[in-house]
């Protein structure tokens, strides 16, 4: 079973703290070693993510506005470990969005589906969390049993 989270550019304190808390009462743990920084590059992220086998990864939507980076959603970054770290396969992933870019979330969710590059094996492995959902109680019982359902499709 997972047990330990990997934070990928995760959102600012007001999204972050909810979510980490929320994590955390679903029985998994975040390391302050395991959390990939906002400001990281795109091969720093992908370098470190080469050491989190076995981890639930939390990848916001918006993960980045530098001009630096080709990872500019976490559908961008989710895309890039799926293709590139094998390690990383089965891991469950929990993507947080904000209100104001849920419209464009479902947007590219379509077109990318529609495309065939996200896969339906793939798509069960994300766990999309709206903005507003995060001040639900019950968020940590879907967290944990979006893990568990990750779990038991590669048991």
């Amino acid at each position: 079973m997972f047990t330990k989270v990997t934070p990928v550019r995760p959102y600012w304190s007001e999204i972050r703290d909810k979510m980490f808390n929320h994590i955390k009462v679903a029985g998994f743990t975040i390391d302050d070693a395991d959390i990939i920084a906002v400001n990281e590059t795109d091969e720093q992220i992908m370098s470190q993510l080469m050491t989190r086998k076995g981890h639930i990864l939390l990848v916001p939507f918006n993960a980045s506005l530098s001009n630096d980076t080709a990872m500019k959603t976490g559908l961008d970054i989710v895309f890039a470990i799926n293709n590139n770290i094998s390690q990383l396969a089965q891991s469950p992933i929990i993507m947080p969005v904000t209100n104001a870019l849920s419209n464009l979330l479902r947007k590219r969710l379509t077109a990318e589906r529609e495309s065939g590059v996200l896969t339906p094996e793939l798509d069960q492995r994300v766990l999309f969390i709206a903005e507003s959902d995060l001040d639900r109680a019950e968020l940590a019982q879907r967290i944990h049993r979006h893990v568990q359902k990750v779990y038991d499709l590669h048991a």
